[in-house]
């Protein structure tokens, strides 16, 4: 069988840590492959960089919004977002828009009454969890309308939530509830 690049592990309500949640769906993703690891995955942490494992040669991305964490475990570098969709604050949108995005995505927003609004912010998240870069003044410096340097891909999830994985090339992802 084909196995998906990427595969997500959804938690409703855990109490896990969040190394915990890495380390098992780092642990699924490895055994459904014949992949070994170490007995001990050493995840890393430094100071506004992403996360990485030390001792696995996987990538992993995680996200929580509302009751779900997410955590997306793949051979290549990959950045998730997951975001509750709450009541479209206009106001509150067109300040975040006016503040954080593109000019082109702030006047596509603007267009469309600010419909998109967690369209756009889910994808822009996914982008900088890909890149290791985070929220920073940057935000605003890049676009994921036309963009043509990442493969940004919305997922279907659960009514009421946008999930997006960003990576450099196409995928098929696989969603594991647990």
């Amino acid at each position: 069988t084909d196995l998906s690049n990427i595969v997500i592990t959804v938690y409703n309500g855990t109490k896990k840590t969040s190394d915990e949640i890495i380390t098992e769906s780092i642990r699924m993703f490895a055994a459904d492959r014949a992949i070994s690891l170490p007995d001990n995955i050493k995840i890393v942490r430094q100071e506004f960089k992403k996360p990485y494992t030390e001792n696995v040669p996987l990538f992993f991305s995680l996200s929580h919004s509302g009751d779900y964490t997410v955590c997306a475990v793949s051979s290549c570098c990959i950045g998730i977002d997951l975001q509750k969709v709450k009541n479209n604050n206009r106001d509150r949108s067109e300040y975040i828009a006016s503040n954080y995005f593109s000019l082109d995505e702030y006047l596509h927003l603007k267009e469309n009454d600010f419909e998109d609004f967690f369209d756009i912010w889910t994808a822009k998240e996914s982008v900088v969890k890909y890149t290791g870069e985070g929220i920073t003044e940057e935000f605003n410096g890049f676009s994921v309308l036309n963009n043509t340097d990442f493969v940004i891909k919305e997922i279907p999830f659960i009514d009421g939530y946008k999930l997006v994985i960003c990576t450099d090339e196409e995928f098929e992802a696989e969603i594991v509830y647990k």
